[in-house]
């Protein structure tokens, strides 16, 4: 085998290696991207429920008054209505 043979064969063995690690690199990156992805939508879902719990919790203190619904009911709040109306009834 002549000198310049042997240095075409390292070569060919040496672009293979790189290929070979190219390639390598290309499939760490594609996974670390999607990992990458798969958190952030996650992190994004939960900031939308804290969004979403948070607006209903708050909506009637920052509610503009056009919006503010007709009639504001729950079981809390029909005990006090009726001891209010006992002393007005009362005259």
């Amino acid at each position: 085998m002549s000198l310049k043979k042997a240095y075409e064969q390292k070569f060919e063995a040496q672009l293979k290696e790189w290929n070979a690690e190219i390639e390598k690199l290309k499939t760490k990156a594609g996974k670390a991207k999607a990992e990458a992805h798969i958190a952030y939508h996650e992190n994004i879902e939960k900031i939308k429920e804290k969004k979403k719990k948070w607006s209903k919790k708050n909506w009637l203190i920052f509610a503009p008054p056009g919006k503010m619904p007709g009639k504001i009911s729950g079981p809390g709040l029909k005990k006090p209505g009726k001891i209010l109306k006992k002393p007005l009834n009362r005259r």
